[in-house]
């Protein structure tokens, strides 16, 4: 009997005019590694959470769950809302004190998941002050010392930055691994941990479309049209070799891509790109950041310490750096809401800024009156017009993205100043955040936009600034910065390196095959 096993389940929200899930199956063994994929508002977080009795929302439920007298733990997508205590040590004891468990074996808990986890140097910070990566770690470790058999997480990595995801999905695998703990999460695109799981499932408007072995489930999908909702490596060879099972590592498609080029005796080792606008001026300034120091206490070193970044009118600047280098409080800078210690930051009209949880923006009881004074063109274009009726947070993390930017336009911003905008969101809503925001720069306006999604920024930027230490370390046309990089770029370059020189996105990468003779 599988160690996981859901037969035929149905879940209703109360009031809700529809299903959240409708007739959904699938088995896990004990031990394995699965991810779950899907559009926003799918119901990946809400089957999820149907998995650990402790959280499970209240409403209609239909069908059958076996976990075979299982320990579950839960790692919520939001790891600080879930974080309850001051201090790293106190917030790893809390649940054990609740259990009554004897404050030396508390310790001796604590201290081996610390050591496993290689976290034992944050016992003595404030929670407050960790970065993303971080709180994320110590959100795994918090559940790990109450030894769980199954371990759930909901998006585990969002809005890590690349080398924090890697991080903490390095650690997730040796949970797996060494444990023996069985592992269901869900993502939008796993591109990091679907070479390491066993499993894949995809849910599509509340039902199990497929669910099985990874690179079998994988070709399933692409050929079911789901394709952009799966890592670079399999969407590259599902058009290239569509008949072929296709590969979910980078690795295996570098191994791939190298002997379909030698096939057709052509290496590409020249890839041109066209800027996507003029290099920057004096006339078209937006925002100037010059040698600026800003601390959150006095204290402690500075955030930001002689930061200096221009972004211009008509462009779309992106901003990446590691969890805690101060991207997010530059955006506050830029913005208004704090000021700088020393140097000068200059705005050169109105900016509007949109924060990494987009809910802050919303205090009515419907999005209908959040958005009442917004472009009825522009809630029409992005669908939002069937969520009007809906609490703000009875959406899904996508739409409230979306939701957010119409919030936003409203008010005519000369400046967007975004941060990490594509959080929770398929590849549907971003293709839609790229449209939105090209065409803003072809208006004119300025977009400064943080993140840690590499790919979209390689699409939609056309300048990128690398943030280390609390400065600009570089600044360049965004192709030529992520054909620079080994970890902070993208999946595309990492497959291509050598083989096809210059390529950063999926499209550079196809149209180089192309040119060596592939359909």
């Amino acid at each position: 009997m599988a160690y996981i096993n859901v037969e035929n389940l149905t879940f209703a929200y109360p009031d809700a005019p529809q299903c959240a899930l409708q007739g959904v199956s699938f088995s896990m063994e004990r031990g394995e590694m699965g991810v779950i994929l899907g559009r926003s508002a799918s119901g990946k977080s809400t089957l999820l959470q149907l998995l650990c009795p402790a959280i499970a929302p209240k409403g209609k439920i239909g069908g059958k769950i076996s976990l075979s007298g299982a320990r579950v733990a839960f790692v919520h997508q939001d790891a600080e809302a879930s974080l309850v205590c001051d201090k790293v040590f106190a917030e790893l004891a809390f649940a054990l004190e609740n259990q009554g468990m004897a404050r030396e074996q508390i310790s001796l808990k604590i201290a081996e998941t610390a050591c496993f986890l290689n976290i034992e140097d944050l016992f003595a910070c404030d929670v407050a002050a960790l970065s993303g990566g971080q709180k994320r770690m110590v959100a795994l470790a918090g559940a790990l010392v109450a030894e769980p058999d199954v371990l759930i997480l909901d998006e585990p990595v969002s809005s890590l930055d690349p080398l924090a995801a890697e991080h903490f999905l390095s650690a997730l695998v040796k949970v797996n691994r060494e444990l023996g703990i069985t592992v269901l999460m869900s993502e939008h695109i796993a591109g990091g941990i679907l070479p390491q799981c066993d499993v894949l499932g995809f849910l599509e408007a509340g039902e199990m479309a497929a669910f099985g072995p990874c690179t079998e489930t994988a070709r399933a999908l692409c050929g079911a049209g789901f394709a952009d909702y799966l890592p670079v490596p399999v969407r590259l060879f599902s058009r290239l070799q569509p008949d072929v099972l296709p590969s979910v590592s980078v690795r295996g498609a570098r191994v791939r891509l190298a002997a379909y080029l030698k096939e057709r005796s052509a290496v590409h080792n020249d890839f041109s790109y066209t800027p996507l606008t003029p290099p920057e001026s004096k006339k078209n300034t937006a925002l100037q950041f010059q040698d600026v120091y800003f601390s959150y206490d006095r204290r402690r070193q500075p955030v930001l310490h002689g930061l200096d970044l221009k972004a211009s009118f008509g462009s779309v600047h992106g901003v990446v750096g590691c969890n805690g280098s101060g991207k997010s409080t530059l955006l506050k800078l830029a913005s208004g809401v704090l000021r700088p210690l020393h140097g000068r930051c200059k705005v050169h009209g109105r900016a509007v800024m949109m924060p990494q949880e987009p809910l802050d923006l919303f205090c009515g009881d419907t999005l209908g009156e959040d958005l009442a004074g917004a472009d009825a063109a522009l809630v029409h274009r992005f669908g939002l017009q069937k969520l009007l009726g809906r609490h703000p947070y009875d959406v899904s993390g996508g739409e409230a993205h979306m939701a957010a930017f119409v919030r936003i336009l409203s008010g005519q911003p000369d400046i967007l100043l975004l941060d990490e905008p594509t959080a929770g969101c398929d590849a549907e809503i971003k293709a839609r955040q790229k449209e939105l925001l090209r065409g803003l720069a072809a208006a004119g306006k300025c977009v400064l936009v943080v993140s840690h999604d590499m790919e979209f920024l390689s699409e939609v930027c056309d300048r990128v600034s690398l943030l280390f230490g609390g400065e600009t370390v570089e600044t360049m046309p965004a192709h030529r910065f992520f054909a620079s990089l080994s970890f902070y770029t993208t999946d595309a370059h990492r497959i291509g390196r050598g083989l096809v020189d210059g390529a950063v996105t999926l499209q550079d990468l196809l149209q180089a095959a192309g040119e060596c003779g592939a359909p």
